[in-house]
């Protein structure tokens, strides 16, 4: 039987979750490495947004349980305290190992305050801002609706106004304060996260019938064929391959769809890897490691330095192999140091509280 956690405040764990998040702080690892990791870079980046995202929305909290402006404080303290703490620490890695001119840093600072997806002061970090204004529309939405799938369609539009109905796409260049523009666009993996978890959480494949064994089957094969034409050909080959183009209100679908695809097959992976400590661990650390991706790559490059060495990443395996030692690493060294010592930047900060 897969494991079932509670911590001291009875807060439940499911093992399976965290493997899942450890499969998408992965596929966010191995992404950032760039053109160095080959097909894997554009492959990692048609579902590992979404994955986190619908991740995310599995504990969206009841809005019958919690009043909202405890949730607000709550929120606050758990995503954008840490942000504005990372941020900074990144904020001085960065000038310290690039430098920069006054004018420069007084714009990374702005940018921080922005929070703006592709200015940020590390990769990873606009992650934080961006879920916290979808966590906060989430709960506002369904105070509102009441009911989940509501906000899952409502969810929808959304994605369907920052695909068609603004005059630039949020995914390739968002422009609003604290991602709003992106949250339009991933709203609906948060609220379909929070609708889907009632059926996932407790979901076994020998309790299925024949027949939703057979279904669950034909998908996963559907799923790994879309993953591997998607991954030696490109994620644009399936709709470029039509001898016809597809309308507009179709294809608008079609990053959703792969990417939820792709997120099935990972939902497996995470059932497989569920008793594996070192995945599940690390996994439920996401947030830690979002902060310190770009701070440990900063220093293995100048520690390597300090031996008259150039750290290179040679090939694509390299770039798989250098991703999973960091994660590895900081799993074993600045993870324990921040949960033991700061309650900020590990988000269990609250105002209040001694």
């Amino acid at each position: 039987m897969e494991a079932v956690q509670t911590t001291p405040t009875q807060k439940v764990r499911y093992d399976w979750v965290d493997a899942l998040k450890f499969l998408g702080i992965s596929s966010i690892y191995v992404g950032h490495m760039g053109e160095a990791a080959g097909a894997l870079y554009p492959f990692t980046f048609q579902y590992c947004v979404a994955l986190f995202f619908l991740a995310s929305g599995f504990f969206a909290p009841h809005t019958e349980q919690q009043a909202f402006w405890p949730f607000l404080k709550k929120k606050f303290c758990a995503i954008v305290l840490p942000y504005f703490a990372f941020s900074a620490i990144n904020v001085v890695v960065n000038v310290l190992t690039w430098g920069c001119s006054f004018t420069e840093f007084v714009d990374l600072v702005v940018a921080v305050f922005m929070g703006v997806r592709t200015k940020t002061a590390a990769a990873a970090l606009w992650f934080l801002p961006c879920l916290f204004v979808i966590s906060i529309g989430h709960y506002l939405l369904k105070k509102l609706l009441r009911w989940e799938w509501l906000v899952v369609l409502v969810g929808l539009g959304f994605y369907v106004a920052t695909e068609i109905g603004i005059p630039y796409r949020p995914v390739g260049e968002p422009r609003m304060f604290f991602g709003i523009d992106s949250a339009m666009c991933y709203i609906l993996y948060y609220a379909l996260g929070a609708a889907l978890f009632p059926y996932l959480k407790d979901f076994h494949f020998r309790s299925l019938k024949p027949w939703a064994k057979a279904l669950f089957w034909a998908v996963t094969l559907a799923c790994a064929f879309v993953a591997c034409v998607v991954y030696f050909k490109g994620p644009s080959f399936p709709i470029d391959a039509l001898p016809f183009e597809l309308p507009r209100a179709i294809s608008v679908f079609y990053s959703a769809g792969l990417a939820l695809s792709l997120v099935f097959l990972n939902f497996i992976g995470a059932k497989l890897l569920a008793h594996v400590h070192a995945f599940t661990e690390i996994g439920r650390n996401t947030l830690i490691l979002c902060g310190t991706e770009n701070i440990m790559k900063e220093i293995l490059a100048a520690l390597v330095s300090l031996t008259g060495l150039k750290l290179e990443i040679s090939s694509h395996f390299a770039a798989f192999v250098y991703a999973f030692f960091i994660l590895y690493l900081s799993s074993r060294t600045v993870i324990p140091l921040i949960r033991d010592h700061s309650k900020i930047l590990s988000g269990t900060f609250r105002f209040g509280e001694s």
